[in-house]
């Protein structure tokens, strides 16, 4: 396994995080460095925001494409203690209509 991925792992464990968001972090993580081939430290920003505009990308949910974002700024910030500049503009959140009781309901 990558020695960040172990390392972004063993630092959410520390800071209390879930089991549950230590697991996605690190498997989007884990995607990100196959798309590149190459170690996460060694992936520019620009080379991130054009991974956010690959079509494959854009395909993906909101909340994806949001876990990705937020395990890219976990490791820039606890890890690689690095600013991060992302350029990346989320798809819209569906509408979701209210639900009304009807008067039959009530």
């Amino acid at each position: 396994m990558n020695t960040l991925i172990e390392q972004v792992r063993v630092e959410i464990a520390y800071r209390g995080y879930s089991s549950k968001t230590e697991k996605s972090y690190c498997d989007a993580l884990q995607k990100v460095s196959r798309f590149f081939n190459k170690p996460l430290d060694k992936v520019s920003t620009d080379e991130l925001n054009q991974f956010f505009k690959d079509p494959s990308t854009r395909r993906l949910s909101r909340s994806s494409q949001s876990l990705i974002i937020n395990s890219q700024a976990f490791l820039y910030k606890h890890i690689l203690k690095r600013a991060l500049k992302l350029d990346v503009a989320l798809p819209k959140a569906p509408f979701k209509a209210p639900a009304y009781i009807s008067r039959g309901e009530i």
